[in-house]
């Protein structure tokens, strides 16, 4: 055997490592596009997203194409689609079926996250691309990842029968809410869909339901669900062509903004309980940070602006002097003082009013948020009220107030209202937002997700227009950013108009105004004739925002009937705030 000397053998390992050098890693793949929601030209104000599970390759036609947003795709542990009992290769199948077509939901559990992450990275990007699992923990993983932390999620609840008790679901919208979930999904045929349903989105949330028949899907969409999963495009199709007229499929909520201020003065306990009273299904404060560390509702940073103090700015005072100002932005003859965190919440949690808790905190001063705490200190009161979780959420203007959220209260759902510039920004001569790459208007779509995804925020803004009539308008990115989680609420209107708005959560300073207008169809059992149910007509009982009965006319709209019974839904339209409303199904005895 020959030797080989020391210099050739480093010759030829030098070839060698040059030689592998020059070898260029293969990038991944990318596809940066993303898709619209369907039109579905249903009645709906808010139109639901209709998604498909896909089991059969032949539900991929072209009625598909026409109503279908989304699509759940079943990947075994090595990433491939299983369809049926055959598979395929992710790429591929994106590529030949999805792409340009529909978003992929991919079902993600602990064995394949991991692969999954490493193939988005290094194999195949695809920015529109949504995940779903009945693990938080695999949600969590992906959300972490600083590659796939843009992918939104869906929380697969199916196998979880739901609670009865409407607060009780807080455990799911909080567990969510931590790992930067915002879609929940329950099965349609739970008995309780409709309570979770309400409670879920006035948290600001989105409810998805999974049902297999032409029957649950519909039930899906009368329990208010703003997404309607099946196996079956015909099914899907068909349950929405039950909806053709104007309304909603779930009472819009309203929420009073600063309490009611008609004959209260603003963000006062007295104008909080009025708007519970009026029937608001939420109120909407302001809060500030006081010197001694107690926080007080109030829009502005200082007193002037509604009481009978001057020039008292709400970090330097103590609530000890506070308490001898006087509220008169209505009248002062209430004589009433600024009202404290602890005072509202002790209140409202006895009651289903969802608090909308605006953090202004000196319009984020580098006094509030450093030196006062305020975000630490709003924790520390709302974790020493017991029941306190669950009856709330926030939103801001501001950045350095979302970033101290995200790291204190995960669980607490947040909305963005603006790119507004915080004081402590302003003082540090920093743009606002600038940690997640500065205020995306609502159509820079690429953008606006990979923003809220940084901060994980909702939106609490709409991109709206004015029409030629003067009209105000909020539809013309709903439906996309519902598809992916995020309901739009706008804020502030001065009359009923919202209830023609895609606001899902309608902040007014009307709130008064829908006291008496229809929330709620009965949808208990009844006994008809023949004839009464081919008439078309029913007069029924309905609830009203602040809890009145009143029996009122109501199309039947047939879902499927024989000799002794039938399924319908009920249809009301509201004359006075010009909206239609849905009931849940009703089951009908044929006498």
């Amino acid at each position: 055997m020959k030797k080989i000397r020391l210099a050739s053998l480093l010759l030829v390992l030098g070839v060698l490592v040059l030689c592998i050098l020059s070898i260029k890693t293969k990038a991944a793949s990318v596809y940066s596009n993303y898709l619209n929601a369907k039109k579905l030209n249903s009645g709906l104000v808010y139109e639901p997203t209709l998604i498909l599970e896909l089991n059969d390759l032949d539900e991929l036609n072209d009625d598909a194409n026409k109503c279908i947003t989304s699509v759940i795709l079943n990947l075994d542990n090595n990433l491939n689609v299983i369809v049926g009992s055959e598979t395929y290769q992710f790429n591929t199948f994106f590529d030949d079926y999805l792409k340009g077509k529909y978003i992929p939901i991919v079902r993600l559990n602990s064995k394949n996250v991991d692969g999954f992450i490493n193939y988005y990275k290094n194999v195949y990007t695809i920015y529109d691309l949504m995940i779903i699992s009945d693990d938080l923990d695999v949600i969590g993983k992906v959300y972490t990842d600083d590659a796939t932390y843009i992918l939104n999620s869906v929380y697969d609840m199916t196998g979880i029968n739901l609670p009865a008790s409407r607060f009780a679901n807080w455990e799911y919208v909080s567990g969510c809410n931590r790992v930067g979930c915002n879609i929940l999904m329950a099965n349609a045929t739970d008995p309780n869909l409709e309570v979770f349903t309400e409670y879920v989105q006035a948290m600001s949330k989105v409810c998805w339901a999974n049902g297999e028949s032409l029957l649950d899907n519909v039930n899906t969409l009368a329990s208010g669900c703003y997404g309607a999963v099946g196996t079956s495009t015909a099914y899907l199709k068909e349950a929405i062509s039950y909806f053709e007229r104007s309304g909603w499929n779930h009472a819009q909520y309203v929420a009073a903004h600063r309490g009611i201020t008609k004959y209260c003065n603003e963000n006062s306990l007295t104008g909080c309980l009025a708007a519970y009273s009026e029937g608001a299904t939420h109120i909407e404060v302001d809060l500030q940070v006081l010197a001694d560390n107690n926080i007080v509702l109030c829009h502005n940073s200082q007193t002037n602006f509604n009481s009978d103090k001057n020039g008292w700015y709400f970090v330097n005072v103590t609530l000890d002097n506070l308490r001898k100002a006087k509220l008169n932005d209505y009248n002062i003859n209430y004589s009433e003082t600024y009202t404290t965190l602890e005072e509202l919440v002790n209140n409202m949690i006895k009651t289903d009013v969802i608090m909308i808790i605006e953090l202004k905190f000196d319009n984020g001063s580098i006094e509030a948020v450093d030196d006062l705490a305020c975000i630490e200190n709003f924790k520390r009161i709302m974790d020493s009220i017991p029941g306190a979780y669950g009856h709330f959420y926030a939103i801001t203007f501001f950045a350095p107030l979302a970033e101290k959220m995200k790291q204190l209260m995960p669980e607490v759902p947040l909305g963005y209202i603006g790119g507004a510039r915080s004081g402590k920004e302003t003082t540090l001569n920093q743009i606002a937002w600038g940690a997640g790459g500065g205020h995306k208007e609502m159509y820079d779509y690429a953008n606006k997700i990979k923003f809220l995804r940084h901060y994980n925020i909702g939106l609490d803004e709409s991109y709206t227009y004015t029409n030629t009539s003067g009209e105000y308008y909020s539809n013309l990115t709903a439906g996309f950013y519902l598809a992916r989680g995020y309901v739009q609420n706008t804020w502030t209107y001065e009359d009923t108009l919202h209830f023609r708005m895609q606001s899902s959560i309608a902040t007014s300073n009307a709130a008064e105004e829908c006291a008496y207008l229809i929330k709620k169809i009965d949808n208990a059992k009844m006994e008809l004739t023949k004839a009464e149910l081919a008439s078309g007509k029913v007069n029924v009982k309905t609830y009203s925002y602040n809890g009145w009965e009143s029996v009122k006319e109501c199309d039947i709209i047939i879902l499927e009937q024989d000799e002794k019974c039938a399924k319908v839904l009920l249809y009301y339209y509201e004359i006075e705030g010009q909206y239609g409303l849905y009931s849940n199904i009703v089951n009908v005895d044929i006498k």
